[in-house]
């Protein structure tokens, strides 16, 4: 992962370098540069929560997106990922009384596939033909569906959890990311992005008044993507 993420600077520095020496102020504005681009993404996701207080196991995901390029600092962006994360914990302990005789026993194991729904406000910290690095903010609909090793629902397994105690499989995400994308001269692009889904739902393990932990689960990303430009005249 170290030498990952130095090669990963080393690029971004090449790249700004490159950016600075670029005659153009920013694209979207001259030379007829693509306003709309379609996207399509390969993610790599990992998940924390009250079975894995860090994040270590990773699952795949695939999304699609559409990115506005219309502006030279704010771009709107909207986008589809459905994927899954997973979690196990052998040793998990609850907090609470959870013996034969309570008539709860927490999973310790769990997979959960998602589709998220959600839209982004990117701010462009450089922007020039040939490359963009930004920031970006979302807000989006997640829905998820916890599943146990028989690959059977934990959401109606009311054995699992506290007593009366339920929930919804549908919730908001408040996306946080970074990114770039690299432009070639037929316009279409590459690019890679990481952040947090920001998931804001305790039950993505089926885990929570069992569990031990106060804080929301959440989705760690990398994305690695490929820009098409699209037209819709």
């Amino acid at each position: 992962m170290r030498i990952f993420l130095l090669s990963l600077f080393i690029f971004l520095l090449a790249c700004s370098a490159m950016a600075q020496q670029d005659s153009v102020k920013y694209a979207g504005k001259t030379d007829n540069f693509p306003t709309r681009f379609f996207e399509l993404g390969v993610v790599s996701n990992a998940y924390k929560g009250d079975l894995n207080h860090s994040y270590q196991k990773f699952t795949s995901a695939v999304s699609l997106g559409l990115r506005l390029n219309f502006e030279k600092r704010f771009n709107s962006h909207f986008g589809l990922t459905v994927g899954s994360v997973v979690g196990s914990n052998p040793n998990f302990q609850t907090n609470f009384y959870s013996g034969p005789d309570s008539g709860s026993s927490p999973n310790t194991y769990f997979k959960t596939t998602f589709w998220q729904l959600n839209y982004d406000l990117q701010f462009n910290i450089i922007k020039t033909q040939s490359f963009i690095l930004y920031v970006s903010q979302g807000i989006g609909i997640f829905h998820f569906n916890p599943k146990d090793a028989n690959n059977s629902s934990l959401v109606g397994q009311l054995n699992t959890r506290a007593p009366s105690e339920s929930y919804s499989t549908t919730s908001i995400s408040l996306p946080t990311s970074a990114g770039f994308y690299y432009f070639f001269q037929n316009h279409i692009g590459a690019g890679f992005q990481f952040g947090w889904l920001q998931t804001q739902t305790h039950y993505l393990d089926n885990i929570y008044e069992l569990g031990n932990r106060t804080k929301k689960d959440n989705v760690l990303f990398y994305k690695f993507l490929i820009c098409i430009p699209v037209s819709f005249k």
